[in-house]
């Protein structure tokens, strides 16, 4: 739908760009937060912004995500846990 003459949707180049950019990314994960289930840590790089899981975090590990209320947490160094969305 367009307002004022602008889509609200990425143009085709922005978003051809921005697979791009994914594809040859040197993630920098961050841990934004924890599903509620306790089940996975929901993580983001800070460079593509490509959105992942941590499949079964330690208890410590949840807690802290958990209470990250809106501050992110360095995941860069643990990156082979972080399955792609």
């Amino acid at each position: 739908m367009l307002y004022g003459g602008y889509s609200r949707r990425p143009s085709l180049l922005k978003r051809l760009i921005r697979r791009l950019k994914r594809k040859k990314c040197q993630h920098e994960w961050k841990v934004y937060g924890a599903e509620s289930g306790g089940g996975a840590l929901l993580a983001e790089c800070a460079l593509c912004e490509r959105r992942g899981t941590v499949p079964d975090p330690s208890e410590e590990e949840w807690n802290t995500a958990f209470a990250l209320n809106g501050d992110r947490m360095d995941w860069s160094d643990r990156s082979e846990d972080v399955i792609l969305k």
